[in-house]
């Protein structure tokens, strides 16, 4: 499964929101995969320039996986994840 970071992050700049918790699972994969990672990592670099701050990216799976608590996207400076 693929999307267009544009389209996902276009309600965020509507809403005039600075932060935003995202649930994708682009891999369509168990578990996170390297296709979540990629699709986290662009979600929080086009996000930034728009001053709008990822808290996290909730893989749904047979049990959600919070990237922030996995350390995908706490463990990575704003921008570089």
């Amino acid at each position: 499964m693929s999307f267009e970071v544009e389209e996902v992050l276009r309600g965020a700049v509507r809403r005039n929101l600075r932060y935003h918790t995202f649930s994708q699972h682009p891999s369509g994969r168990n578990g996170v995969a390297g296709g979540d990672v990629h699709a986290t990592r662009r979600l929080v670099d086009a996000a930034e320039p728009l001053a709008i701050e990822v808290l996290d990216h909730i893989v749904p799976d047979y049990s959600p996986v919070s990237m922030l608590e996995s350390a995908y996207l706490g463990s990575y400076p704003s921008g570089s994840l």
